[in-house]
C-alpha cells in the first residue's frame, strides 16, 4: 500500500537518506578533531562504528548506508610510522584466534616495524564490513608473517629477542605450515645462536627432546 502522509515521508526519507549521510560524516571528521589524541580518537570510533550483532534490528537498515559510504575513508588507526589512519581496504586486521596477549604484542611489533597498516578491531566489526561491502578484509596469517620476517631478516632492520623468537615459531607451528618456517632465523642452538629450517640445509639440525 502506498504511504501518502507527508510527515510520514518525511521521517522515511530522513532515516533511510539523510541521517546515513550524517553519522557518516561525523565518523569521517572525528580524526581531524586536534583537541584529541589518536588513542582517543580511536577509541571514541570504535564505540560508534558497531558491528551488525550489536545493534538492535530496526537499526540494522542504517548502518548498512553509513558502511558504503565510508569505504574510501581513513578511520582506521594504525601505530604504523607514528600512527596513520586508513581505510578498510588497506587496513591489515588480527583474528580473534591470537588470544595470547604476549603473542598479539610480538606480532604487532613486527607488522608494525615491518611498515605494514596493522589495526586492531573486532573481528565482527571487519566482518560486517565484509557483508556489507562486497570484501575481503586483510588479516594477520601465518604467510604474511613470514614475508615480513623475511624482508626483515634480509635487512637487518628488525632485532628480536630470544623470547619473540620462540613466541614466532610456536605461532607459525600453530597456525601455519611447515613451509612458513622456511628462511627464518627461529631455531634456538645450543651456542644460544638461531638458525632457519631449509629443504637442502647446510648442515644437519638435532632436536635433542621431544619438548623442543
Amino acid at each position: 500500500k502506498d504511504i501518502t502522509d507527508k510527515a510520514l515521508l518525511w521521517n522515511i526519507q530522513l532515516v533511510q537518506k539523510l541521517l546515513p549521510i550524517g553519522i557518516a560524516e561525523l565518523i569521517k571528521s572525528l580524526p581531524s578533531i586536534e583537541a584529541l589524541q589518536d588513542e582517543q580518537k580511536w577509541e571514541q570510533m570504535q564505540k560508534i562504528i558497531r558491528d551488525k550483532d550489536a545493534l538492535t534490528p530496526h537499526w540494522v537498515s542504517v548502518v548498512e548506508p553509513v558502511y558504503k559510504l565510508l569505504i574510501q575513508s581513513p578511520i582506521f588507526y594504525s601505530e604504523r610510522n607514528g600512527g596513520c589512519w586508513v581505510t578498510i581496504e588497506e587496513a591489515v586486521i588480527f583474528p580473534e584466534c591470537m588470544v595470547q596477549q604476549d603473542l598479539l604484542h610480538t606480532l604487532h611489533e613486527v607488522l608494525i616495524d615491518g611498515n605494514l597498516p596493522v589495526v586492531k578491531i573486532n573481528t565482527k566489526m571487519a566482518k560486517t564490513f565484509e557483508e556489507i561491502l562486497n570484501l575481503k578484509c586483510r588479516t594477520v596469517d601465518p604467510s604474511l608473517v613470514q614475508s615480513t620476517l623475511q624482508s626483515a631478516q634480509n635487512s637487518n632492520r628488525m632485532q628480536l629477542t630470544p623470547e619473540q623468537r620462540l613466541q614466532l615459531l610456536q605461532y607459525l607451528t600453530q597456525y601455519g605450515q611447515p613451509t612458513h618456517l622456511e628462511g627464518l632465523k627461529l631455531i634456538k642452538l645450543r651456542d644460544g645462536t638461531f638458525t632457519s629450517l631449509s629443504r637442502q640445509p647446510a648442515e644437519s639440525i638435532y632436536i635433542d627432546s621431544a619438548q623442543h
